[in-house]
C-alpha cells in the first residue's frame, strides 16, 4: 500500500511542478484574454473558447442568413421600383385613352363622323322627358 501512495504522491508533485511552470513561463497567460493570445492563436486551446464554440457557429450561421435575406430585399425592393414605374406608365396611357374616348363619344363628334361618311342617320334633336 505505501509503494501506491509513493507514486500517487509522486504524480501530484509532478503534476503541481508543471503546472507552476505553465504559470510561470514568459508572457503566457491561460487565465485571461490577451491580444498576444488571440493573434497567435493560443486562444483557441483553451476549454472556454469550446465553451462558447456552438454560439459562434450560431452567430455565424445567423449572419449568414442575415446577408442572404438582406440580398433578397434589396432584389424585391428592385422589382418592387420597376413594377410601379410600369404601373405609372400604364396609368398615364389609361388617362390618354380616356381622354380619347371622351373626346370622339361627344355628340357633335359623333354627328360629324356621320356627316364624314356620308351617313342618311340624323340627329334627334328631341329629347324624351321622363316625368
Amino acid at each position: 500500500m505505501t509503494l501506491f501512495q509513493k507514486i500517487k504522491s509522486d504524480l501530484d508533485a509532478q503534476i503541481a511542478k508543471d503546472t507552476a511552470a505553465k504559470k510561470n513561463q514568459k508572457g503566457i497567460s491561460n487565465d485571461k484574454f490577451s491580444w498576444g493570445n488571440l493573434i497567435d492563436g493560443r486562444i483557441l486551446t483553451r476549454k472556454g473558447f469550446f465553451r462558447f464554440f456552438g454560439l459562434i457557429v450560431f452567430l455565424w450561421v445567423l449572419s449568414i442568413y442575415y446577408i442572404g435575406n438582406r440580398y433578397k430585399h434589396e432584389k424585391l425592393m428592385r422589382e418592387q421600383t420597376n413594377l410601379n414605374i410600369s404601373l405609372q406608365k400604364v396609368e398615364s396611357e389609361k388617362l390618354l385613352k380616356i381622354e380619347e374616348f371622351t373626346k370622339v363619344s361627344t355628340r357633335t363628334a359623333i354627328k360629324r363622323k356621320l356627316q364624314e361618311k356620308n351617313s342618311n342617320l340624323s340627329d334627334n334633336e328631341t329629347f324624351i322627358k321622363i316625368k
